[in-house]
């Protein structure tokens, strides 16, 4: 027989197992039931203000020792559980058990016992909070048969012990869980856009791509992976395009101030040449939190033409059509000095123009309000193509 400290140890092991594998659940609830005598056992969460039309009041992570079905039966008893008052009652992580909480020849003259647990054998439980909130609970519970009478002391110490330990690894859970939506909304939202995205570290080594970012690098015309890093044409062209997502990371470590100017990288069958910029991405930026500071490479295809509309930046910012008419050219990876000889205005002309779209988008880097349209879902929504 298993010594009760390996037993211990054991489970614990498996239940922050779970906190990162949802679908290991069902093993740990499973084990916890063997380990302390149960018959059945459950990891239930319940939604107290859930709407009929909507679904079922009550969820479970883990099941073992139930027919599949017995969760559809209980959502109608849940409701009347005179045990759950009395779980969600205690403080988080503690246990609750029958005839020492409450006694449980009360239990059996309820309609819960007779209607469902009596017709299942199963007599005397326990059960640890994990969760309560106004609306929201979650409990793990675990019932005996009928004719074994009481748990065992040394059953209901080995749950005590191991309490903590589900409640912290069921917050990672959702924790996790939160953190896994929150990645895939804001995975959806930049695979939309138009524009390639591709984050790098300070050696170009690529960390990350959009859809946009990884059809290009796939295309590998004009811009590549070589040797596991970025890499365009040209050797020259390359040198510089490393250079620039150097100097990119360096001012995300604080260690420089300028971003540098947009390069152009020749393409194939006189296709129009990428534009390539790389921004600063700091520490916990908050659409690619990174640990460390790293690069984001910006690639404008000029071929695809699907760029955000002047008039929509105009409406977005609050811009003049002159401002609309310039930010479009810098999305589109045009000098400022050169979008002035086309427009025939004077350069300072066309940097007093900048310096407003500084003020009314909030940016102070060229790169930032060249990165800031191009990774608005809203702007490239409505975008030209």
């Amino acid at each position: 027989m298993e010594p009760a400290e390996t037993t211990l140890l054991r489970l614990i092991a498996q239940v922050y197992d779970a906190a990162l594998d949802p679908a290991r659940w069902g093993a740990v609830v499973d084990a916890i039931r063997e380990a302390v005598g149960g018959e059945a056992s459950a990891m239930l969460l319940y939604d107290f203000a859930f709407e009929p039309h909507l679904g079922h009041p009550v969820d479970a992570l883990g099941l073992s020792g139930y027919e599949a079905s017995t969760l559809a039966t209980y959502q109608h008893y849940a409701p009347v559980d005179t045990r759950m008052p009395l779980v969600r009652a205690k403080p988080v992580g503690s246990v609750y058990v029958d005839d020492r909480d409450f006694e449980f020849r009360t239990v059996k003259e309820t309609e819960i016992f007779n209607d469902f647990f009596l017709p299942r054998a199963l007599g005397h439980g326990m059960a640890v909070n994990l969760f309560a909130d106004d609306s929201r609970a979650s409990m793990f519970s675990i019932h005996r048969h009928l004719r074994h009478g009481a748990f065992e002391p040394e059953a209901i110490r080995l749950l005590e012990a191991l309490a903590p330990h589900i409640t912290r690894a069921l917050q990672i859970h959702r924790q996790a869980a939160l953190l896994r939506i929150q990645r895939d909304c804001a995975t959806q939202a930049l695979d939309a856009l138009a524009a390639g995205l591709v984050v790098a570290d300070r050696n170009a080594t690529v960390l990350w791509a959009n859809e946009t970012g990884e059809r290009l690098l796939r295309a590998g015309d004009g811009l590549g992976i070589s040797r596991g890093r970025l890499a365009a044409p040209k050797p020259g062209l390359t040198q510089a395009m490393h250079a620039m997502i150097a100097h990119a990371v360096d001012i995300a470590s604080g260690k420089a101030a300028q971003a540098g100017e947009a390069l152009r990288l020749e393409r194939r069958d006189k296709k129009a040449p990428l534009t390539v910029l790389a921004c600063p991405l700091r520490p916990g930026d908050p659409l690619f939190y990174r640990a460390v500071p790293a690069a984001l490479v910006l690639v404008n295809d000029p071929d695809r033409k699907c760029m955000p509309r002047p008039e929509t930046l105009a409406r977005f910012y609050g811009l003049t059509s002159a401002q609309a008419d310039l930010l479009t050219a810098l999305v589109d990876g045009q000098r400022i000095a050169d979008y002035a000889d086309e427009k025939g205005i004077a350069l300072s002309t066309a940097k007093t123009h900048l310096k407003h779209l500084f003020e009314k988008t909030g940016e102070n880097r060229q790169s930032d309000l060249v990165r800031a349209v191009l990774t608005n879902p809203v702007l490239n929504a409505d975008a030209s193509t």
